[in-house]
């Protein structure tokens, strides 16, 4: 048994975030190990998007709330992720902490590694806040998001750092090229939330069933929505459209 140090993004006020992140905290208590989420507050709550981006993206409404939406997150980490290390909200303060040598280390998945997310914070993403006299450092389903730019990536990660892990597995084909074009092998892995069985310890005692065709729209295509509605007409039911954020009418169910 192992004590394993998570570093994710853990409460980012949307469904996938908040699911690999407790999908990763389940899978390695399941296989027997204690797991810790090491509590990284980005401080999205306070500066989620810049006004140009939320304006561009038709937010501006849904921002309104943002805060709620966020606080949901945080207690739903807390409430099935309750092994948390500290409150950290810089590099600083994590190079501070007395990290236990004889402890693993693992980065999660979702976006750690695309910089336009992690941004001040991109290279505690790759651990370089822990000292060279740990070894056990692992990343799981680590993602690049939509930063194709190769030397972009060299240049804002710590790759001096990344090479340091013992294991490293992401979730993209180009992310395994980039890595071994730099001397640093990985492998291509499955997202953490395809690896439990079941997920019926977070649903509610009872659930309200609806006769509906639910549309998760990550990616608002016209192709997308041509379909859904084709489906709507065929089968004569409405469409509940949900862009993947947390909501705050669902907060009963949090």
């Amino acid at each position: 048994m192992h004590n394993v140090n998570i570093l994710t993004i853990h409460k980012e006020p949307n469904y996938g975030a908040v699911l690999q992140a407790y999908a990763l905290y389940k899978t390695i208590e399941n296989l027997g190990h204690v797991p810790y989420i090491i509590n990284l507050d980005m401080d999205y709550s306070r500066f989620p998007y810049s006004l140009k981006y939320r304006v561009l993206l038709g937010l501006h409404k849904w921002m309104k709330g943002y805060s709620h939406c966020f606080a949901l997150a945080e207690r739903f980490s807390k409430k099935h992720c309750p092994n948390q290390i500290g409150n950290f909200h810089t590099t600083a303060e994590l190079e501070s902490y007395p990290w236990n040598k004889g402890d693993y280390y693992l980065i999660g998945s979702d976006q750690v590694w695309n910089p336009g997310i992690t941004q001040n914070l991109r290279t505690a993403f790759c651990f370089s806040f822990l000292k060279n006299d740990v070894k056990n450092r692992y990343a799981y389903a680590a993602s690049f998001g939509n930063i194709k730019d190769e030397e972009r990536r060299k240049s804002e990660l710590d790759m001096k750092a990344l090479s340091l892990f013992k294991r490293i597995a992401v979730r993209e084909k180009f992310g395994v090229e980039f890595l071994r074009r730099n001397g640093i092998d990985a492998v291509e892995v499955i997202d953490p939330t395809l690896l439990l069985e079941s997920y019926r310890d977070l649903l509610p005692h009872k659930v309200e069933e609806r006769n509906e065709i639910l549309f998760l729209s990550l990616s608002d295509t016209a192709e997308m929505n041509a379909f859904a509605k084709g489906l709507s007409v065929k089968t004569g039911l409405p469409i509940r459209k949900h862009y993947g954020y947390l909501q705050p009418e669902r907060k009963k169910n949090m």
